[in-house]
């Protein structure tokens, strides 16, 4: 399981100075987020994109990683702020039964 899934470093504080990242859809269920427990269940993959999609949260998580990217430390081998992330860091198109994440073409 990834544990560094959204650095201290990189956080803002929101709503009366509580943490966004407590209100993220992920917080409790970071393994459904994780392409090494999800890899193989393309309705798991498809459902983590649809949460990050609609959690309350999510312009604040978008802004962060972006921060992460700008700073070379993407989020790597999980869905983050609705992307599926390849095992380099990189956005990917799709997943492989049993593969690493496939990079999107830039």
């Amino acid at each position: 399981m990834k544990t560094a899934r959204f650095s201290d470093s990189h956080a803002t504080s929101t709503r009366g100075g509580i943490d966004w990242r407590d209100l993220a859809a992920c917080r409790d269920r970071p393994d459904d987020f994780d392409l090494d427990v999800i890899r193989d269940n393309r309705a798991r993959i498809s459902a983590a994109v649809d949460s990050c999609r609609r959690c309350p949260v999510a312009h604040q998580c978008g802004d962060l990683t972006q921060r992460l990217v700008a700073d070379r430390k993407a989020p790597k081998d999980l869905v983050q702020a609705g992307v599926i992330w390849s095992v380099e860091g990189k956005p990917a198109k799709r997943i492989r039964a049993g593969r690493p994440a496939r990079e999107a073409a830039t």
